[in-house]
C-alpha cells in the first residue's frame, strides 16, 4: 500500500492508540488462522471473525470522525466542492 501525496499529522498519543488496536486485530487474525488448522468449528470461527470486522468496522469510523472534522474542514476551506464530493464518496464506500 502506498500513501498520496497527501499525510495527517497525529499525535504520538493517537499513533500509539491506533497501532495498539491493529495489533490486537492482527492478534486476533493468527488466532482465527490457528483455529482453522485446528479444525475448529465453522460457527467459533465466524464468532471470531465478526469480532474482528466489529473492530475494523470501529477503528475506520473512529478514522473517517477525524478526517470529517479535521481534514475535510481545512480542506473545504480552502477547495470546497473537491473536498466535499471526495468526503462523500469516503462515506458511501465506508457504509457499504
Amino acid at each position: 500500500m502506498k500513501c498520496t501525496e497527501r499525510h495527517t499529522k497525529r499525535s504520538e498519543e493517537e499513533k500509539k492508540k491506533i497501532l495498539h488496536r491493529l495489533a490486537r486485530m492482527e492478534g486476533q487474525l493468527r488466532g482465527i488462522s490457528k483455529m482453522v488448522e485446528e479444525e475448529c468449528y465453522c460457527a467459533d470461527i465466524v464468532n471470531q471473525l465478526t469480532a474482528v470486522e466489529k473492530a475494523i468496522h470501529s477503528l475506520s469510523g473512529d478514522m473517517l470522525e477525524r478526517h470529517l472534522r479535521t481534514c475535510v474542514v481545512k480542506e473545504v476551506q480552502e477547495d470546497g466542492d473537491h473536498a466535499m464530493e471526495e468526503a462523500y464518496e469516503l462515506i458511501r464506500r465506508w457504509a457499504k
